[in-house]
């Protein structure tokens, strides 16, 4: 299964994220004209996780998942349904706020790290 694959089953499976995005889970960046709310994620990396005895056991991955919303409450609120639907699988890794001035858009980041199979 693909970082991609995981990501977007387990944050369109999560009914209160699917609630405030629908469909809108993007990987890479979204057209202008997608609604927000929206979740949209890039791999930042994905290598090769072996076990010291030797063998490989799948990719550790890292991704960057920006939640973007006409506000920062509703940025905030996506960003913590977003990493409870996330931590059961892999782990958050810092955060931060920005807002896209050109969309006029509130984002959350935070990262999320995972080995895959």
């Amino acid at each position: 299964m693909t970082v991609n694959t995981t990501i977007y089953g387990l944050l369109s499976g999560a009914s209160d994220v699917a609630a405030l995005v629908g469909t809108r889970i993007i990987p890479g960046v979204a057209k202008e004209s997608t609604d927000a709310p929206r979740i949209t994620y890039q791999t930042i990396s994905d290598l090769p996780y072996s076990l010291l005895a030797g063998g490989s056991n799948g990719k550790k991955a890292r991704v960057q998942v920006n939640c973007w919303a006409t506000t920062r409450s509703g940025a905030d609120d996506l960003a913590a349904k977003a990493k409870t639907a996330l931590e059961a699988s892999g782990y958050i890794v810092g955060g931060i706020d920005d807002y896209d001035a050109e969309a006029q858009l509130h984002v959350t980041r935070f990262d999320w790290s995972v080995i895959t199979s």
